[in-house]
């Protein structure tokens, strides 16, 4: 029976350590790490932008996947939403909307338009998007002429959406539909939607509508075939007249790299607004010290979780040290953090986790990230590691899609290698 009870508490904390559940700021489990980031106050300024302009804006931020930026952003939103006046938010979360292996910037507008249309009837808000249910009729009657499909696209707007998301073939029959002739038409339709919304909305008491799309993070920085692009630059650089066009207040969340390559250090003239990123929380500082408010700040994360399911610190660690370390080895990197935890747990029969489950479990997380890694790498991560800088290459920024590189801030931005590959 006490064995039954002990694997039950295993299985309990190894589900609260699931990182892919973001937290906001009511949920026990949640931590500001805003202190020990040493960063500015992104979101803060971000929802001052919005508060005072007179005109809608677009501003881009970014970060690595899993480093607290949904949960972030999910305060950003309570925000907007609790101010005097409040704001309409639409939340599109973009990977439940789109396939992000294969995704474009006429994708994207038509999943915010889909949001807002499904997000205003919620509130009691009825849309006439006639224009936009025209467009589809007409393009779907092209379709169906073209024996492409048999989908009737015209009327449903969630079956569209669906649609889009699982035919590739059919996806690409429509963007280049629409970039040959009907783009104009089509953008014009999305913003009736808007405007609508808007105007409905402001009649309501709300301030304004702001559309949040995350996870356009995780855009891959594929190659287009035919082109010398990838994805990230062809939706975020090369189509940014179509990113910029919605007339309302847009977040729009973006891969690091991208910041970071040579195509985008020009993004902030492009959007009126320099892309804002969260940086890890620091367990060292640049000179290679241990940060030991960083190291508090994730031990308290931690013990939140643990307490969540009624255990305690002192029943799931041998020792503080066992726990720090890990702490230590993810780099600040709370996704890591947090997958750190859930293997560890895997690999003990009964807690506490000890010394053995710790190492086994920096082993096994090395050897993933090592996948990743090819030779030709090497000398960059050597580099960033002596300078604390972004080199030039597309070496560096294949190193910050996959993590190996992390990004800090103290007075100013610094980077280091993920120390889980010096373990």
């Amino acid at each position: 029976m006490r064995n039954n009870q002990a694997q039950n508490v295993i299985k309990d904390l190894y589900n609260v350590f699931d990182p892919s559940v973001p937290v906001d700021a009511h949920d026990p489990r949640y931590v500001d790490f805003a202190e020990v980031r040493n960063s500015p106050k992104i979101l803060q300024a971000m929802a001052k932008s919005i508060r005072f302009s007179e005109k809608p804006t677009v501003q881009l931020y970014s970060g690595h996947r899993g480093c607290g930026k949904t949960s972030e952003l999910n305060q950003l939103i309570a925000d907007l939403r609790n101010g005097a006046p409040p704001y309409f938010v639409v939340n599109c979360e973009a990977d439940a909307l789109l396939n992000l292996e294969d995704v474009r910037s006429l994708d994207v507008l038509f999943g915010v338009a889909r949001r807002v249309i499904e997000e205003s009837s919620h509130a009691g808000i009825k849309l006439q998007p006639n224009k936009f249910i025209a467009f589809w009729q007409k393009l779907g009657d092209d379709l169906i002429n073209l024996d492409v499909t048999k989908v009737d696209v015209g009327n449903d707007i969630a079956k569209v959406g669906v649609e889009l998301k699982q035919n590739a073939s059919l996806r690409e029959i429509i963007r280049q539909k629409l970039e040959k002739s009907d783009l104009e038409s089509y953008l014009e339709a999305i913003n009736e939607i808007i405007h609508s919304a808007r105007q409905q909305l402001q009649a309501k008491g709300y301030a304004d509508l702001v559309v949040v799309v995350d996870n356009l993070d995780r855009v891959l920085r594929a190659p287009i075939p035919g082109t010398n692009t990838n994805l990230q630059e062809e939706m975020f650089i090369t189509n940014s007249s179509q990113m910029t066009s919605l007339d309302c207040f847009v977040i729009y969340t973006l891969p690091p790299a991208l910041i970071h390559s040579p195509k985008g250090m020009g993004m902030g003239m492009v959007y009126g607004a320099n892309p804002q990123m969260l940086p890890m929380v620091p367990v060292k500082t640049r000179g290679g010290e241990i940060y030991q408010p960083g190291i508090d700040k994730l031990i308290e994360a931690l013990n939140k979780r643990i307490n969540a399911v009624g255990a305690s610190f002192q029943q799931v660690f041998h020792n503080q040290q066992l726990a720090e370390r890990l702490c230590e080895f993810s780099g600040g990197y709370i996704r890591l953090l947090l997958l750190l935890m859930r293997t560890a747990l895997t690999i003990v029969d009964k807690l506490p986790i000890d010394q053995e489950a710790v190492e086994d479990a920096l082993r096994q997380s090395k050897r993933l990230y090592l996948n990743g890694i090819f030779a030709e790498h090497w000398s960059v991560i050597d580099q960033v590691e002596k300078s604390k800088q972004i080199v030039a290459g597309e070496g560096c920024l294949e190193l910050l899609n996959n993590l190996a590189i992390l990004g800090y801030f103290d007075q100013d931005a610094w980077w280091d290698v993920n120390p889980v590959l010096r373990y």
